[in-house]
C-alpha cells in the first residue's frame, strides 16, 4: 500500500494547503495551551504529585496532536478508516500490555488524594510493617525495622487493608529479649525497663511494662 492509494492528490489545491497550514498552527497552539491548562487544573488537586500532573499534561498534548493529524489527513481526502483501525489495534495492545501499570497509576492517584498514609507514617499492609519513605506512581515504599526497602504495588495496597499505626498519641512497640540466665531474669528485666523508661520519646503513661 502506497500513499497515493489512500490520499487523493488530484483534489489538492491551494486552499487545501492553506487549510493544512491553518490546521497545523491551530493544532500546535491547542496542544501547547492544552498542556498548560491540564497542568494548572491538576495542580489544584491537593495531594497530587507534580509527576502525575506533568504526565497527564503530556498525554493531553499528544491526544490533541493526534486529532490534528487526523484532521489534516481528512483535509487531504485520505481514507482514515485503516488508520483508525491501526490506532485501535495499537491502543488495545497497549492497554493489555500496560494494564498492571495503569492499575497501579490509578491506585496511586486515589492514595495520594485520599491520603490514608503520609511519608513518615508507620503502616502495615500486605504482611509488611514499616515507615513510608516514598509514594510514587507504581508503589508505596516502606522501610522496615530491619532496614529493608519494600515496594508494595499501589493496586494491591488499595485492594487490601492498610493499617496506619501512626497517631498523635504514639505507637505501641514490643521488644523480645532472650537470655539463658534464668536466675537473673528479674534483674535483667529491671535493667531493660529502666533503660526504656529513660529513653527520649517513650511515654510515661502508660508506663513500659
Amino acid at each position: 500500500m502506497n500513499i497515493g492509494s489512500w490520499i487523493d492528490f488530484d483534489s489538492i489545491s491551494g486552499w487545501t494547503i492553506v487549510w493544512l497550514l491553518v490546521t497545523a498552527v491551530a493544532t500546535w497552539l491547542a496542544a501547547r495551551y492544552g498542556r498548560k491548562a491540564v497542568a494548572r487544573l491538576l495542580a489544584r488537586i491537593d495531594g497530587l504529585s507534580t509527576d502525575y500532573s506533568v504526565t497527564a499534561a503530556r498525554l493531553a498534548g499528544y491526544l490533541i496532536a493526534l486529532l490534528g493529524i487526523g484532521t489534516g489527513l481528512t483535509i487531504l481526502g485520505a481514507n482514515v478508516q485503516p488508520l483508525l483501525i491501526l490506532v485501535l489495534i495499537v491502543g488495545v495492545a497497549a492497554f493489555l500490555a500496560l494494564r498492571g501499570v495503569a492499575d497501579n497509576f490509578g491506585a496511586s492517584l486515589i492514595l495520594q488524594t485520599r491520603k490514608p498514609a503520609h511519608i513518615g507514617d508507620l503502616v502495615e499492609s500486605l504482611g509488611y510493617l514499616g515507615t513510608v519513605v516514598e509514594l510514587n506512581g507504581r508503589s508505596v515504599v516502606l522501610r522496615t525495622f530491619d532496614g529493608h526497602l519494600v515496594h508494595l504495588p499501589n493496586g494491591k495496597v488499595l485492594a487490601e487493608p492498610l493499617v496506619n499505626r501512626s497517631s498523635p498519641t504514639g505507637n505501641r512497640s514490643m521488644i523480645e529479649v532472650r537470655t539463658t540466665e534464668l536466675k537473673r531474669v528479674d534483674e535483667l528485666r529491671d535493667v531493660l525497663l529502666g533503660a526504656v523508661r529513660h529513653t527520649n520519646g517513650v511515654r510515661t503513661d502508660p508506663p513500659a511494662l
